[in-house]
């Protein structure tokens, strides 16, 4: 029995719902590839942030290099440039990283409230213009050797835009913002929930034809049914399953260490995140 289950394997469990007999639930797990990734990722995560504080530039520089160079030989040696960026974590490291990074620029405060709206604006346009991109190209279906590059482009749009949102306090108050931090609580579920959502509208001939164009109709439906039933079964999963655990959670500093670790995070150099 010993030895019979390991991290990695128990990691491995969530890709593979769908393609074993444990859990036959079709679209319903079709996102829980997700809860794999951020479990290998949270594994590493304090080592980068330790090698974050001692070298930010140049550790998120050459991971991301890395990452690059290995998707790039094994598309040489015939994996899929789709699968391998969009499923495992050696295709999502960069957004990753990213996200420490946007958070990193916002901590130091080099830039002023005027050089983050420029940074939010271009990261928003960027974000529209990639992602139409990206669907006429074939969306998520579609493999070819620029999925290699995918990652690091999209991560890099994505944290513009949030570095830029919150480093110009652009929606720091008022009622988007509690609009948005509600749904970004709830983020995690609205994700897990969507696809089969969706699958249903579809399957069960759910989508609305109002107009003939497929695109509108499209739309229509989601707006008008996907949206609120896929916020709604999220706010209900949120409030009986994540929120009860969140509460659990516990201060792992007294309130006297916190002070004392702030103290000593003011006066360390360079200063990161803490």
């Amino acid at each position: 029995m010993r030895g019979r289950y390991r991290s990695t394997s128990f990691c491995s469990r969530f890709y593979h719902w769908r393609t074993t007999h444990q859990l036959d639930a079709g679209p319903f797990v079709s996102m829980a590839w997700a809860v794999a990734v951020e479990f290998q990722f949270y594994l590493i995560f304090p080592f980068l942030l330790g090698f974050l504080n001692k070298s930010p530039l140049k550790v998120i520089c050459g991971v991301i290099a890395c990452a690059l160079i290995f998707r790039l030989m094994s598309v040489a040696l015939g994996a899929s440039a789709r699968d391998l960026s969009y499923w495992h974590i050696i295709g999502r490291i960069d957004q990753f990283l990213l996200g420490m990074a946007a958070a990193v620029l916002i901590k130091q405060g080099g830039l002023r409230a005027t050089h983050y709206r420029v940074v939010l604006l271009v990261g928003v346009l960027l974000g529209v213009a990639f992602l139409f991109g990206f669907h006429r190209l074939g969306g998520r279906s579609v493999d070819g050797t620029w999925r290699v590059f995918w990652p690091t482009m999209e991560g890099l749009v994505y944290a513009m835009a949030i570095a830029g949102s919150v480093g110009a306090g652009t929606l720091a108050t008022g009622a988007v913002s509690r609009c948005l931090g509600w749904l970004g609580e709830r983020s995690f579920s609205i994700y897990l929930l969507h696809m089969p959502v969706i699958q249903i509208l579809v399957q069960k001939n759910g989508v609305l034809r109002m107009t003939g164009d497929s695109a509108l109709d499209a739309l229509i439906t989601t707006s008008a049914l996907g949206l609120p039933i896929i916020i709604g079964l999220a706010a209900l999963t949120y409030g009986v399953i994540e929120s009860p655990f969140l509460a659990l959670r516990v201060k792992y500093l007294s309130e006297a260490s916190t002070v004392t670790v702030r103290a000593i995070g003011a006066a360390a150099s360079p200063k990161i995140i803490s």
